[in-house]
């Protein structure tokens, strides 16, 4: 039920409207993770890059550099959006989840050429699943709805 402010009872009951909830923070720290294994990724493809050429071509370590770059940017712009609330923070994090998760299963699928690459398969669709409906369930929860359109309420009183 919601009353006149948009926002659920019980955020307006104990007084928490528009801050971010522990759910949020984690999803945070997961791009920033995402983000430091992104920026990582880059730096070993740069300092392994002749051992790389030589496993499959030499556009391998050219590849995992910019994937690495792209990952690590990526990461660390979505965090910053969703902390700092930015006007477009939830779209993009949605839009990044999907395709964070689909560019993982991308490369696992056409990377992996080993058997033992494969073997903890059954781990990484679970994970992933966990992750993607975790993400979604806090992105979508009143909690955070309130607290993303906390901003572009804002937006709308503005004189122009």
């Amino acid at each position: 039920m919601k009353t006149a402010t948009n926002a659920p009872k019980s955020i307006q009951k104990n007084g928490k409207s528009g801050e971010r909830t522990l759910e949020l923070k984690s999803i945070i720290i997961a791009c920033l993770a995402i983000s430091l294994l992104g920026w990582l990724r880059l730096e070993q493809a740069v300092y392994n890059r002749e051992w790389l050429s030589g496993l499959v071509s030499s556009i391998f370590p050219v590849y995992l550099s910019i994937s690495g770059f792209i990952w690590g940017t990526a990461g660390l712009a979505e965090a910053v959006a969703l902390w700092f609330n930015l006007k477009f923070a939830h779209q993009y994090a949605r839009a990044m989840i999907i395709i964070m998760a689909s560019w993982f299963w991308v490369e696992r699928i056409y990377l992996t050429r080993s058997q033992t690459g494969w073997s903890n398969l059954p781990f990484s669709i679970i994970f992933t699943s966990v992750c993607l409906v975790y993400a979604f369930v806090v992105l979508e929860h009143p909690h955070q709805k309130h607290y993303f359109e906390k901003n572009l309420n804002q937006d709308e009183h503005k004189i122009v």
